[in-house]
Formats: C-alpha cells, structure tokens, sequence
C-alpha cells in the first residue's frame, strides 16, 4: 500500500523521489526470519562435470556442519564409532543435500581448475545451520535409523514442495498471499507543471540507458531514434510510448489534473528467492546485460540459448526469463517438463488462468476517513495511449466500457518507461508473457519493478491540503 499527502505545487528540481517509507514493506516472512540461522562454510568440490563438483562442494558443506554438531553434542556423538564417523557425516549430509536443496541459501564458485577431464572447484556455500541440527537430531530416536530417515524425508520433502508451489503459486496466478510486492509513489504534481523527461531521468538512472528520455522531448523524431535500430528497444514499443506521450500533453486543462508516479517493486528479499528457486527448477540459464548490447544481439542470444537447450521444434518446456530492471540484467531460465518440476507446480506446463490484478485507490481525510473508492483492474489498455480508467462500485459489474483516449473522467492509470519489448506490461502486474515460435506455451516474464502514473481529475475531487491518496492491491 502507498499513502501520499496530496501535494498542489510548482514543480521543483527532484520530479521524482520514491519514497522507503517503513510503511510500504511489510512483515517480514518465514523464510526471511531463517536467514538469522545461516552459516557460511568454505568448501572444496570435485567431479567429472562442474555440476558434479558444485553438488560434492555443497554435500561437503554441509558435511562439516553436520560434524560440528556431532562433535559438540554427546548423546548423538555415541552413535557414531571414530572410524566410521566421517563416512555417516557424508551418507548424513547426502541424504539432507537431495531433498533439501532449496535451503542452500548461497553458493559461490571462488576457483575452478580442470585437470584430466576432473573439475576441482572452491567454493562458499551458506546453508540453515537450524535445519541441518533439526535433521540431525532425528539420529537420537530409539526407532530404526532407517525409520527415522524415510520419515524425515518425506516430511521434508513435502515441505520443499510446498513451499516452492507457494511461490510460483502467489507470482504466477497474480495472487498476494505472500507479500512479494509492493507499491511505492512518487511525488504528486501538477500535469502543467510535470516534466516527463525528467521524470524518465531519475527513474531509469542507467546513464547507458538515458536516451530512451530522449521520447519525452519536443524535438523526439522516431525516423531519427530508430534509423537502422531502436536504442535497446524496438519500433513498435517505442512508437506506443511516444504515442502515451503526445496524448497526454492533449489533456484539457492540464492545471487541473493530478500526476502521480508509483511503480511497483519486487521486495529485495524475494529477489534472492525468486532468483534462487528460478536457478533451482531450471537445467541452463543465460544472463545479459541489455545496456551494454543492441536488441538485435540480445534476441540473437536467446534464440542460440533456446535451440541449445530445446528437445524438439515446438518444445513442451518453459521459460522464464528474470528481467531485473535496476541492473539492466534479463536472465533466461530453461525449465525442463520434469518430474520433480511437475511435482512443485504443474501449472507452469500448462496455460495459466488467474483473476487480473486490482489496485484500489482511497483518498482519506486529515482524519483518516474514507472520501472517495476507485478500482482499477487490469486490462491491456493500461500499456495504451487511452490508459486504464477507475470504476466505482457499481461500475466495475459487467463493464466493458474502455477509456476516452483524450478525456479524464475521473481517474486513470498508464504504464510508462517500458523500453524493452518484453516489459510489454498488459496488467497492473510484475509478471507479462510474451510470444516465442520455440515454445508451445509463451515464456513468462518476471520484472523486478514495472512504473505508472495515475492521473486524477481534480475537478471531480474536493482535495484538500492534508488529504491522502493510498494505492493498494484487493
């Protein structure tokens, strides 16, 4: 949720400050609390592939965990005989490795040699030291060991999955189960007084990317922009956002209209996991840094990584490609149709259904008491010239209706900044899908923060000086 104070003044030098307010993050969740329990252990790894070696550097990890704590717990150390300690520390941690991957938290290849055809890799590895302990401690039951483990492994095992179809769950079906997202806002304007190239400078930032601002500007000339390729987009994107542009400087009475900026942005936190679980689920990964290189080389790229990875001329898999829009980096996950991926969420191999997402907008009093409710739900026009218009309550029942292109009724949302093709927003979402011959089913897309801005129509609001405007998920 945002909540703005309305602001009616001139423009001043900064047009676009996001605000980290404690109020716009939200409690922290399980995962994040288990972070305090982690450790780091320096690691050596061997194998006849690199894959190989990393898992044998992660089970040696966690190996000397496991001996630590047997080490430093009588009641279980009695188990064990000296000369066959280090054998069950291994079986122990193998075991752990298989079916609890996902709370490997970190794991960095420092150095890899390759001699003979044998990989040797050091590593740093960071692992739940509480988890490790929890399934070591099962060893001191009076059952049969082999009880204790099978029981062990199925829990955790079910847990593992559950938590990963959570997840893709929340992300995918457009849910807010999990707090992943949140909104933040910019600072509220005056449309007379909004500069759209400035706004477009402070929030991309990437000095390679600057450029693309260059659409906001008076003298913007799409023949010159695009000449032999547009600049880390394409013709098509390009012309639609000049297009959003030019229409709303078409605005009638620009004096009374409200600009509000807000983006929403994935939680750092969940950044990791998300990244952790794409790394994970997927058999090969390809990231680019779309700064330094033209679209052309980009899709040239990733059309090499899919024919590399791909089984068949229509391929049944899946892709997904991570877009984190602050480090200009898109990373493209190959996700294989596997067993255990069909396990953790079938619907990734399948067309996704889901509710599009809503956004409800409040203005408050000084009291806080509600004066006005809006709704916005998603539809394709919100990456439009004509934008996505507010509904009332009443409204929202069986209305079809679309949005005046020049004329502000009362409140409107459009997506702005989206200078890759891929960030082809349709929804007020973090998530789109774009289309790709190699697969039968179109790759998803995961952004790490997607802008708007709403528009209110001033004339339609008693706005008064310590008012505010909240911006929410339903």
């Amino acid at each position: 949720m945002i909540i703005t104070n309305v602001v009616l003044e001139p423009a001043i030098s900064s047009q676009y400050k996001l605000i980290s307010d404690s109020q716009f993050l939200i409690k922290d969740d399980l995962i994040k609390n288990k972070k305090n329990k982690i450790v780091t252990v320096y690691s050596k790894g061997v194998g006849k592939t690199l894959s190989d070696a990393k898992d044998d550097a992660a089970i040696n990890a966690i190996s000397k965990v496991v001996g630590t704590y047997i080490d430093s717990n009588q009641s279980i150390k009695k188990i064990f005989t000296i000369n066959d300690s280090k054998k069950s520390f291994r079986e122990i941690s193998k075991k752990y490795f298989t079916f609890n991957k996902g709370n490997i938290y970190y794991f960095e290849v420092t150095k890899t040699k390759k001699i003979n055809n044998i990989y040797y890799i050091d590593a740093i590895v960071e692992v739940s030291k509480e988890l490790i302990e929890e399934y070591v401690d099962d060893y001191k039951l009076k059952e049969s060991i082999i009880d204790s483990e099978i029981n062990t492994i199925s829990k955790s095992r079910k847990k593992y999955i559950k938590q990963r179809n959570d997840l893709l769950f929340n992300l995918f079906e457009r849910k807010n189960l999990i707090d992943y997202q949140y909104i933040q806002h910019g600072k509220g304007q005056i449309l007379e007084n909004f500069s759209f190239f400035d706004y477009c400078v402070e929030t991309i930032k990437d000095k390679k990317r600057i450029r693309y601002c260059d659409i906001f500007s008076k003298s913007f000339d799409i023949n010159d922009y695009c000449f032999f390729e547009c600049i880390h987009s394409d013709r098509k994107t390009v012309f639609i956002e000049s297009e959003k542009y030019k229409t709303i400087k078409q605005f009638k009475t620009p004096y009374n209209i409200l600009v509000l900026p807000f983006k929403i942005s994935m939680r750092n936190d969940y950044i990791d996991i998300y990244k952790n679980l794409f790394v994970e689920i997927s058999t090969k990964s390809l990231s680019l840094e779309y700064n330094k290189q033209s679209l052309i080389d980009i899709s040239q790229k990733t059309n090499e990584f899919i024919n590399k990875n791909k089984s068949r001329k229509k391929s049944i898999d899946r892709l997904i490609i991570f877009n984190k829009n602050n480090e200009s980096t898109l990373t493209n996950y190959y996700i294989q149709t596997s067993p255990m991926n069909l396990d953790i969420y079938e619907k990734l191999f399948s067309k996704i259904y889901y509710e599009q997402p809503v956004i409800i907008m409040k203005i408050f009093d000084k009291f806080k008491n509600i004066k006005n409710s809006l709704f916005f739900y998603s539809s394709k026009e919100v990456n439009s010239s004509s934008g996505l218009c507010a509904k009332n309550i009443i409204e929202k029942i069986n209305s079809e209706e679309s949005c005046n292109k020049f004329y502000l009724k009362d409140a409107k949302i459009i997506s702005v900044l989206n200078d890759l093709p891929i960030s082809d927003t349709k929804e007020i979402s973090l998530v789109n899908n774009i289309k790709n011959d190699n697969f039968q089913l179109k790759p998803m897309v995961v952004n790490t923060e997607n802008n708007f801005l709403l528009f209110l129509n001033l004339n339609k609001f008693e706005l008064e000086k310590d008012d505010s405007i909240s911006l929410e998920f339903q």
